[in-house]
């Protein structure tokens, strides 16, 4: 499992995350999104006993669980074309903090937003 930085650096990238997550497009946040659910997802994986389906760290899967909640709940208002989802400063940070949560490096973020950014749609 990946160690987090120190809290001074999340804010910095907490900063950062929601400066650039709200200057992208709409094509280009889902992309985000989709990329940041799919690592949440492969690093949950670590919460299971290796070889067996048995759950070592439950807690932590369901802040796992509550990340993956909050990333796809975004993304169909966001595809649904709906006004009830979070403006995207609040959500950057709500994504922040589920990845703190989940005992990861915020950091990580800005590596998937700048991939993101340059796989943007046509």
């Amino acid at each position: 499992m990946e160690r987090p930085l120190s809290t001074a650096n999340h804010e910095d990238v907490r900063r950062t995350l929601t400066s650039r997550y709200a200057d992208l497009d709409l094509s280009t946040q889902q992309l985000f999104l989709a990329k940041a659910g799919y690592w949440l997802s492969l690093s949950a994986r670590e919460t299971f006993r290796p070889g067996t389906d048995a759950v070592d760290n439950a807690p932590l899967l369901r802040a796992f669980s509550e990340a993956h909640h909050r990333i796809f709940d975004q993304l169909i208002g966001m595809m649904a074309g709906s006004d009830q989802r979070y403006p995207d400063d609040v959500f950057a940070n709500i994504l922040v903090d589920n990845v703190v949560n989940v005992r990861l490096d915020p950091a990580k973020l800005l590596t998937l937003l700048s991939a993101s950014e340059l796989e943007k749609p046509a």
